[in-house]
C-alpha cells in the first residue's frame, strides 16, 4: 500500500512539472513568435530602403552618363566651345510626360 502511495505521489509531481514544463514551453513559443513577427518587419523595411537607395543610384549613375555623354559632345562639336547650357525647371503644374490627347476635329456640314 505505501508502495503504491509512492508511486502515485511520484506521478502527480512529474504531472504537475510537466504541466508546469509546457506552460513555460508556451509562453516562450509565443514570445519567439512575436519577436520574429518584429525582425520579418525589420527585414521588410531593410529590403524596401535597399531597393529604394538602388534606384536612385541607379538614377544618379544614368545622370551622370548623360553629362559624360552630353559633355563629350560639346567637346568634339567646335561651334559649342565656350557656350553653357541653362536648365529651366519646368512649372508643377504641366505633368511630365503626359500629353494631351488629340480629339478628332468636327467635319462641316455644307
Amino acid at each position: 500500500m505505501e508502495k503504491s502511495q509512492t508511486q502515485m505521489r511520484k506521478q502527480s509531481e512529474e504531472t504537475s512539472f510537466l504541466k508546469q514544463l509546457n506552460t513555460t514551453l508556451i509562453e516562450n513559443q509565443k514570445q519567439f513568435k512575436t519577436k520574429l513577427e518584429h525582425l520579418e518587419k525589420q527585414h521588410q523595411l531593410k529590403l524596401a530602403q535597399k531597393d529604394l537607395t538602388i534606384t536612385n543610384l541607379q538614377e544618379e549613375v544614368k545622370d551622370l552618363y548623360t553629362h559624360l555623354e552630353t559633355q563629350s559632345k560639346i567637346e568634339k562639336n567646335p561651334e559649342m566651345e565656350g557656350g553653357s547650357v541653362v536648365v529651366i525647371p519646368r512649372s508643377p503644374s504641366s505633368p511630365r510626360g503626359k500629353k494631351k490627347k488629340d480629339t478628332p476635329k468636327k467635319k462641316k456640314s455644307s
